[in-house]
């Protein structure tokens, strides 16, 4: 595939042509297609911007897809917001689209849907905030509403502060945190003690000015590989395995060197 500088692969599904895609949108809304509706292209090709496909309003952009075979799975999806919200529906709420959209979160003035993801019922989540927070607590927590609802308060946030991602742990995997300045570090979810939803959390990461905000989080085993990727384009490749793997309380080592006014932005 053919990207823009800048651009990374954040998604890959492995579909059929009934497939159903459901975009979740930064504005709480979730937009329904096939993957029929995609049009088929050579795999060198650029592809084609989501408006096309989506009706999509001002301002508003997908912040994750998800691809089903149908609904008749009895899970859930869990959403988390920047402000620490999180709010779990039963996925057959889902089913049945509306040309332009359908609310699949309420959400607060200023407030914004940045993850979700499809659960059991029985999962544990972690939240991680961009001063360095994070928060463990099962979903069994997090009683389901309806989609128009409003959720519940994951984390209490300090001030300035707002959830940067969301991850569903794995025993013996990790967490992989990195910062603006470039920073980073692997963290066993066994160092995170599991508490009630709503508290202010525990250390991820000490925030140090000079080292940069968190700007995200994923979870990762040690085959994985992760890339990150700054603002000006500039990319780097790593193994799993040779990220450092330590404490909760630390900032980590350098992960990737910048030039000047640059900063991460992502990784995948």
């Amino acid at each position: 595939m053919i990207m823009e500088k800048g651009d990374f692969v954040e998604d890959l599904f492995i579909t059929h042509t009934h497939s159903i895609l459901l975009f979740f949108t930064n504005l709480g809304k979730v937009h329904w297609a096939r993957a029929y509706d995609i049009p088929q292209k050579k795999r060198s090709a650029k592809g084609r911007a989501l408006v096309n496909f989506l009706s999509l309003g001002k301002n508003e952009r997908v912040s994750k897809t998800l691809a089903l075979d149908n609904f008749e799975n009895e899970g859930f999806l869990v959403m988390v917001t920047k402000k620490g919200k999180v709010k779990k529906t039963r996925l057959s709420a889902y089913s049945h689209p509306k040309k332009g959209g359908i609310m699949g979160i309420l959400l607060q003035e200023g407030d914004e849907l940045i993850k979700v993801m499809l659960t059991q019922g029985e999962e544990d989540i972690v939240l991680v905030t961009r001063k360095g927070k994070a928060i463990l607590f099962s979903e069994k927590d997090v009683r389901a509403t309806g989609r128009t609802s409003l959720g519940v308060k994951g984390i209490s946030l300090g001030e300035e502060d707002e959830v940067m991602d969301a991850v569903i742990t794995r025993e013996d995997e990790a967490l992989f945190t990195v910062t603006s300045k470039g920073y980073g570090k692997r963290t066993l979810f066994a160092k995170y003690r599991k508490t009630r939803r709503g508290g202010k959390g525990i250390i991820n990461l000490r925030f140090v000015p000079s080292k940069g905000e968190v700007v995200g989080a994923k979870r990762i085993k040690r085959s994985d590989e992760v890339i990150v990727i700054t603002r000006k384009g500039k990319s780097i490749r790593l193994a799993a395995k040779n990220i450092s793997l330590i404490g909760r309380n630390t900032s980590g080592p350098r992960i990737i060197r910048l030039g000047k006014d640059d900063e991460v932005i992502a990784l995948t």
